[in-house]
């Protein structure tokens, strides 16, 4: 079996033990204007919307709700086009029956335009030059219903010969007819002139020849998400172009299913010597090759690029052969850093020696925590404004070594994201924190970070008492928190999973327990509003509460109030929020 054209990878659908949905949609982009989506023709109509300034009908445009936009097709020619434009600005590419559609679409409009020699007098209006962004995320529903097989009992109980079959099919499909319609639409400038970013998010082996295409389109914004490749290859720019104008990458290559598992360094080499000049934004995550010591070898390279323009970078699991590539990395102007200073011995020594990054505002320290943890890296930029530690960390280096640094010498702190590896944060700990007295937002965690077992019993109380000197805390958010639900017959650290407490009636429901919990939270998040009256927002019990404030001379007060009716853990919003966001 060729394992790389699997069709039966597309069919795991990606798992969640808990709700992290709130906040972690992706903005569409804005809709271009009517002008550039008319590709410079006048319009035919007379229509009211199409009198006005061309700006202005943008932003009537981005006022409209969605559901609003298939009427306004309905006007005219040019009003469709105006819809179009915020109805096709980003797509999804998801299998579906709405998605091959669009595709077939898409090359229709390519073979007219191609016999107009990639003019527009041949089309009347076009759907390509709405797009601004498109999203590759097959869906293992549209996968299974389209091929008719599944990974279940009644798919699993056929003949092997049935299945073999039907799988089959199902790739050569997939693989040779509807990845390749994608791959040359993505690589087609007058198809998709306007095309800016590309999320790609299957899980499979791409081509050489994907990769190859990917320098001469007009995409600023790549995100390839556990992308896999078969081979080692280079990428090099078509004849023609003096460079790849990429902004922001998400880079998470690696080896393929089966086979001889072939380094990516030479891939990513060349595609990061290629958009070196013109980088803001990297995020570099790998995986380790069985029975070599680095994931990236810098050997791989002519010379180091370097990158002038990158501000914020994202390092993961990247070992690197020598120092060089880092150095190049982390020699401009970059603010946002995200990285584990201690994942290897050549990142320990190389941030021991790194000294000062004058520009730095943001560090998150993404890796397991020492005891012993040098911490001469961040003794050498106490400028820092966002600090946040991804990994709880032993209670004796926060508490003896961390906090003081801290305290003494960060005098620019505005955001602090800290978790304990014990089960508690001791109150001496809560009083250093609250000498930060400009911190605007705040993070705390304890116990276990993972799974369904809680084991921090938090005291708000405490909390409350020591935490109201912050008097600039405009947002605080407690993660892994737990509550003793008072009964005997559930262990403690079942809160969340029993949905009971002591307080109900021994035949309420789930939902009964929903709507108590709610309360509770909320009864507790007000108590914070009295003696925090800066306060704007909350996070605890897994529930996300807003503060509204009304005018006290008139009889006003704080109110607090759930932002959703469901309970939900915020993982990515809140590392967005202490972090930075990355596409």
């Amino acid at each position: 079996m060729d394992f790389d054209r699997d069709i039966m990878h597309l069919l795991i659908p990606m798992l969640s033990l808990s709700n992290d949905n709130l906040g972690t949609e992706a903005v569409p982009p804005r809709p271009l204007s009517f002008d550039r989506v008319n590709e410079g023709k006048a319009p035919v109509s007379d229509a009211l919307p199409l009198t006005l300034p061309f700006e202005l009908i943008g932003q009537i445009l981005e006022s409209l709700p969605r559901s609003s936009l298939a009427c306004l097709a309905l006007v005219c020619r040019d009003c469709r086009q105006i819809a179009r434009s915020r109805q096709f600005a980003s797509i999804t590419l998801d299998y579906s029956d709405h998605s091959v559609a669009l595709v077939e679409k898409l090359l229709a409009e390519a073979t007219i335009r191609v016999g107009s020699y990639g003019g527009s007098k041949n089309i009347s209006q076009s759907l390509g030059v709405c797009i601004r962004r498109i999203t590759v995320a097959t869906h293992p529903v549209w996968v299974a219903a389209r091929h008719n097989i599944a990974l279940k009992d009644k798919f699993l109980a056929l003949s092997e010969r049935t299945r073999a079959r039907r799988l089959a099919n199902a790739s050569k499909h997939f693989f040779d007819v509807y990845l390749p319609k994608i791959q040359l639409l993505l690589g087609s400038k007058i198809v998709l002139p306007h095309l800016e970013s590309l999320d790609w998010r299957d899980k499979i082996a791409l081509p050489r020849s994907f990769f190859e295409r990917l320098p001469s389109t007009s995409i600023q914004h790549l995100r390839l998400f556990r992308v896999k490749v078969s081979e080692a290859f280079e990428i090099n720019l078509p004849r023609p172009s003096k460079g790849w104008p990429l902004r922001t990458l998400y880079m998470e290559v690696v080896s393929g299913f089966d086979g001889d598992k072939p380094n990516t360094s030479l891939m990513c080499a060349s595609i990061l010597r290629l958009c070196a000049p013109t980088l803001e934004s990297l995020t570099w995550r790998t995986f380790l090759i069985e029975d070599e010591h680095h994931s990236f070898a810098t050997y791989t390279m002519e010379s180091t690029p370097q990158f002038p323009r990158l501000r914020s970078l994202k390092l993961q699991t990247v070992l690197f052969s020598d120092y060089s590539m880092l150095d190049a990395l982390l020699e401009g102007d970059l603010r946002e850093l995200e990285v584990d200073l201690g994942h290897d011995s050549l990142y320990s020594e190389f941030f021991e020696q790194r000294g000062t990054m004058p520009a730095l505002t943001t560090l998150v320290w993404d890796g397991k925590i020492k005891a012993d943890q040098s911490l001469s890296f961040l003794q050498a930029n106490t400028q820092l404004s966002k600090l946040s530690f991804q990994w709880e960390a032993p209670g004796v280096f926060l508490e003896t070594r961390l906090l003081p640094l801290l305290t003494k010498s960060f005098r620019h702190l505005t955001s602090l994201s800290l978790k304990w590896e014990g089960d508690s944060i001791p109150g001496s700990a809560l009083e250093a924190i609250s000498s930060l007295e400009i911190l605007q937002q705040l993070h705390l965690s304890a116990g276990h970070q993972h799974g369904w077992r809680y084991s921090w019993f938090i005291d708000h109380a405490l909390m409350r008492s020591r935490l109201k000197k912050l008097t600039s805390l405009r947002r605080m958010a407690f993660t892994r928190d737990i509550y003793d639900n008072e009964v005997e017959w559930s262990a403690p650290d079942r809160y969340y999973e029993d949905r009971f407490h002591n307080d109900l009636d021994l035949d309420a429901d789930e939902d009964e327990w929903e709507t108590w919990h709610c309360e509770s939270m909320l009864s507790e998040a007000r108590k914070y509003t009295m003696e925090m009256p800066d306060l704007e927002w909350v996070h605890f019990g897994q529930l996300h509460m807003r503060v509204s404030r009304k005018d006290e001379s008139h009889g006003g007060g704080a109110h607090a109030f759930a932002l959703s009716k469901e309970r939900d853990q915020w993982w990515t919003y809140l590392r967005e929020m202490f972090g930075w966001k990355a596409i």
